[in-house]
């Protein structure tokens, strides 16, 4: 042996090769020097004259504690003007004990000072502590509640916040709404509270929007940003929440602030027609591309699916059973399911796994990216192939015309063709939904044995 001890490094170490806690020296690592240092301080709580007297407990122990950090935070900000949150962790009878203790340290403000029903208590902070401000209230909701702390001179900053609003209407839209929807509201909000920090900082509440700043906000959409391409639903999101802010904190103008045209139409679709002779030109000419692409492609038009679905067939979803091929879908947009197919669909499916397995041998995907096996081919590179095929060999329509090349839906005729081969599609993000439906939807069968297959 090399050592004339065993030597055991922990589940870690042994896992790693590493030492967490001592090098082989002896010495500490940083985090073993942190470790020990814990301990000595555990150690020492324990021993009996560390202990804290319990006998003779003091009842204000918590707020000398608080008032020692506001301390602290004054001498750091210096001739700045200090804001406490106490979370409504101190009675008003506590805060006024020690008024001139927060005057000592220079507060200005007092936020959520104490509950928000002890009304009294507020207004009796007001009074007695000259100078302080007291700010509230974050948890409290609705107008009337708002004006009944005005009235009775609770506050002198109120205080509806953002995120306070926010949180209870989504907490009312998770009983009755889908997840989908409530995250689709949360990211609607997120935009648009990252435009109200950077345009509208005097804004601190959704209660005091108005159709100004919803417009300022649509206008934005359209000429600064360029996360999407339409933000219909997105907008949709935005309205429920600030609508139900209003329906919660009766603020009626609230439900009034979007119009119907604020909203993007729909794309309207436009559909264009390829003969079965364009497509089986594209089919010759694909069998002439990258062997793996070209099984891709035409697995993809015999099996009739969306291209995601092709692209992610995994590598045990072939099974055979009284003579005949069963495919499994792993939809990624709904369902997983089974198909039956023919025998040389089979084959064709096998041999792109033998083609998988010989170049990177185990994986999950049957088609994979040569240079990241652990994932399967992208759409943007299958579409880009198809683009770079069609310039390059001049494929044109029956008419002479060029087969568009246009990003959008250069690759839609191959693509999107298992089920509606000689259909493309013009002006709209996403075809794939509306094909199905589509009355003149033809089948088509290459052979894929052609070329050596």
């Amino acid at each position: 042996m090399e050592h004339d001890a065993l030597l055991h490094y922990g589940i870690k170490g042994m896992k790693w090769g590493v030492r967490r806690y001592q090098n082989k020296d002896g010495s500490l690592t940083p985090k073993g020097e942190a470790r020990y240092d814990r301990d000595k301080r555990e150690n020492a709580a324990k021993k009996k004259e560390n202990r804290i007297d319990l006998s003779q407990p003091d009842p204000k122990r918590w707020a000398k504690e608080d008032l020692e950090r506001m301390a602290a935070a004054r001498a750091l900000v210096k001739e700045g003007r200090l804001l406490v949150d106490l979370n409504a962790a101190w009675s008003s009878g506590t805060i006024v004990h020690y008024g001139r203790d927060l005057a000592r340290c220079g507060v200005d403000w007092l936020e959520e000072p104490t509950l928000f029903e002890d009304l009294e208590g507020c207004a009796r902070l007001r009074r007695q502590l000259r100078g302080i401000l007291v700010m509230g209230f974050e948890t409290e909701q609705g107008v009337m509640n708002y004006g009944r702390l005005l009235e009775q001179g609770a506050v002198d900053i109120l205080q509806p916040d953002i995120r306070e609003e926010v949180k209870r209407t989504i907490f009312l839209h998770l009983k009755y709404s889908a997840l989908g929807t409530i995250h689709s509201e949360m990211t609607a909000v997120k935009r648009f509270s990252r435009f109200l920090n950077v345009r509208k900082p005097e804004l601190e509440s959704l209660q005091e929007l108005s159709r100004e700043d919803i417009e300022d906000y649509l206008i934005y959409l359209q000429t600064e940003t360029t996360e999407r391409k339409n933000y219909r639903s997105d907008l949709y999101g935005l309205k429920r929440v600030i609508e139900d802010v209003g329906n919660i904190y009766e603020r009626r103008h609230l439900l009034q602030l979007f119009l119907n045209n604020d909203f993007p139409s729909t794309p309207r679709y436009q559909f264009k027609f390829y003969s079965d002779a364009t497509i089986k030109r594209l089919n010759s000419h694909i069998f002439n591309m990258d062997e793996q692409i070209a099984r891709a492609l035409i697995v993809h038009q015999l099996l009739g699916t969306r291209i995601s679905d092709t692209l992610t067939l995994r590598m045990d979803c072939l099974r055979e059973k009284e003579g005949r091929y069963f495919v499994r879908i792993d939809q990624v947009k709904s369902i997983t399911y089974e198909k039956a197919v023919s025998n040389e669909v089979g084959r064709l499916i096998l041999k792109a796994m033998e083609y998988t397995k010989e170049r990177y041998g185990e994986t999950e995907y049957v088609f994979v990216k040569k240079d990241d096996p652990t994932k399967p081919y992208q759409y943007s590179m299958i579409q880009n192939q198809i683009m770079k095929m069609i310039r390059q060999e001049d494929i044109r329509d029956d008419n002479g015309g060029d087969v568009p090349t246009n990003r959008r839906h250069t690759s839609r005729p191959i693509l999107h063709s298992s089920q509606s081969p000689s259909l493309d599609h013009t002006n709209c993000s996403n075809p794939s939904h509306n094909r199905d439906n589509h009355p003149n939807r033809k089948s088509y069968s290459a052979n894929p044995t052609t070329g050596g297959w």
